[in-house]
């Protein structure tokens, strides 16, 4: 239930407060003073749109505050899942900067304007005359229709089904167009894949593999250089190594005239030590240097193979090849895998046509099931609204062929409003009193059917006067016997039913005009009701009328 709501610096608002409470609200006042602002405030904060110009002073913020008594709503889950902290009594308030940006809270949370939108659909149902044109649009009628049926929580499991099923399509059919798009890429894949398998060349060290056959290709030419200096080395009579040797022998007798022979000495001796050590490493270096011809043959054509497979795929490195061959295997797998996986799919895609199609029915049945009633029940209230000769049905076509997010029934409201004219589509056949009347008459039997606490009415009276206006009338006060309606309105039969009566008003004393509210006292309510009946003279006749409709004779 609205318990309040506070309005600042919005259209020619500078700042009002309205305290709610349980049963029938009227509110009230002259054209242009501001009533449908009030209701343009309230859609702010319910996640509207924001319109041109509607803050006031463009030096401030415009706020706008709601406070609403959320005990029985059962809305504990909704909080939770939008990791918002619950409270009885919940405040949605929207910001708007002057710069014309906008903000969000519920409880002082931030939160996005869906969500502003999302909770408050479960707390307040506007009415206004430009809703009445809702009425043409097949998704409301359908809307209607399920509501009255209570299916909220089988078209919930339909629509999760319909949607799992779409999905699922969806992919199949993709997958489907991938794997006709794929196959030549597949072909070429699988050559090229199956080229590089001829050897399993991952684990290879290439650089050293190319290395080691220049060795072998160059083995005779090595170990011939090897050899030869190995000999002049050591091994001929006067070899390089005895006549270093014989040299430091012979000037080691020196050394106790001179340190610098000795250092000399002992550096040469060191030298020519590690030399030896390094033509012994040639000498076993050469004797391992003994290659089998098809060693060698091997050995080329691995190197070779590699060395083409880098010019044919414009590689630099031999990684890049091993990653080449990877990607390569992998693809395949991948479109190997397809064929599994388009089974799978096209499985899943049948059992979800068959279950979406069976829940399609069951929603379907429901909907049939309450047709009579709800049919019995609009012509019952239109004929209590003056419209006794009213005819009405809902048309219900169901095909297999049709599923949608909604099911698939494919429904109108039929209708003619006079006494032996053929029925005909809705939005050909009703006028824009009737339509009014039409829809108060929707309003109020589907009120306890969708569990909406707070009711708004904008000048739904539009159109009636007289008796009928005190009938629409009666049917806004026995609504709030079980709801919190608000009615704006002009007609006194309606405004005198109220349990509290508000009347706006501009203020134009200041530099700036402002509108105001204010809750009337008794008197008050009785003049104001006076000036509805008779104009803007309240005469003893309109005050007698006034205090008729207020019972207070």
């Amino acid at each position: 239930m609205l318990k309040s709501i506070s309005i600042e610096n919005f259209a020619i608002i500078d700042k009002v407060e309205i305290q709610f409470d349980h049963g029938l609200h009227i509110i009230t006042g002259e054209t242009g003073a501001g009533k449908s602002i009030l209701l343009g405030a309230l859609g702010l904060v319910m996640g509207q749109r924001i319109q041109s110009g509607i803050i006031k002073n463009q030096d401030l913020k415009c706020i706008v505050e709601a406070h609403f008594n959320i005990s029985n709503y059962q809305l504990h889950t909704w909080f939770k899942n939008n990791e918002i902290d619950y409270n009885d009594y919940t405040i949605l308030r929207r910001e708007v900067l002057p710069g014309g940006k906008s903000r969000g809270f519920i409880n002082d949370s931030p939160v996005s304007i869906q969500l502003l939108q999302e909770l408050s659909v479960n707390l307040i149902d506007v009415f206004s005359q430009n809703d009445s044109l809702e009425l043409k649009s097949s998704a409301f009628q359908l809307e209607i229709l399920d509501s009255y049926a209570q299916n909220k929580d089988l078209k919930k499991a339909y629509q999760n089904t319909y949607r799992s099923f779409l999905t699922n399509k969806n992919q199949y059919e993709s997958l489907i167009k991938n794997m006709e798009q794929n196959d030549k890429e597949k072909e070429l894949i699988q050559y090229h894949f199956e080229e590089m398998s001829l050897f399993d060349f991952e684990e290879w060290q290439f650089n050293e593999m190319e290395k080691q056959l220049e060795i072998m290709e160059n083995a005779i030419e090595i170990k011939q250089i090897i050899s030869n200096a190995t000999f002049a080395f050591r091994s001929s009579e006067n070899s390089i190594y005895q006549v270093i040797l014989d040299m430091l022998l012979k000037i080691k007798k020196f050394e106790h005239v001179s340190q610098e022979v000795k250092n000399y000495n002992l550096q040469a001796n060191a030298a020519l030590e590690d030399l030896l050590d390094a033509f012994k490493s040639f000498e076993q270096f050469e004797n391992q240097m003994e290659f089998e011809e098809e060693q060698i043959i091997e050995a080329k054509e691995k190197v070779d193979f590699i060395n083409k497979l880098l010019v044919k795929h414009k590689l630099q490195s031999f990684d890049e090849l091993v990653e080449l061959k990877k990607s390569y295997e992998l693809k395949l797998s991948s479109l190997n895998t397809s064929d599994e996986q388009l089974e799978l799919l096209k499985k899943n895609v049948v059992l979800l046509y068959k279950e979406t199609t069976q829940k399609a029915e069951i929603l379907s049945q429901s909907r049939k099931a309450v047709l009579e009633k709800i049919e019995d029940s609009i012509i019952k209230t239109l004929s209590y609204l003056g419209m006794e000769n009213s005819q009405f049905k809902i048309w219900i076509n169901s095909s297999i062929e049709n599923l949608k997010e909604s099911g698939y029934d494919d429904i109108r409201f039929l209708f003619s409003a006079n006494k032996g004219i053929e029925l005909q589509d809705i939005k050909n056949a009703i006028s824009g009193g009737e339509r009014n009347r039409f829809m108060l008459a929707i309003k109020s039997i589907m009120a306890d059917k969708m569990h909406l606490p707070t009711l708004i009415f904008d000048e739904v009276d539009t159109g009636v006067s007289g008796a009928i206006a005190h009938k629409v009338a009666l049917i806004l006060e026995r609504l709030a016997n079980s709801h919190q309606i608000i009615a704006i309105t002009h007609l006194p039969q309606i405004a005198s039913k109220g349990n509290t009566h508000f009347w706006v008003y501009k203020d134009q004393s200041k530099e700036s005009t402002t509108s105001n509210i204010k809750m009337l006292n008794g008197k008050e309510r009785v003049e104001e009701i006076a000036k509805m009946i008779s104009g803007s003279e309240v005469t003893e006749t309109s005050l007698n009328a006034a205090k008729e409709l207020l019972g207070r004779f």
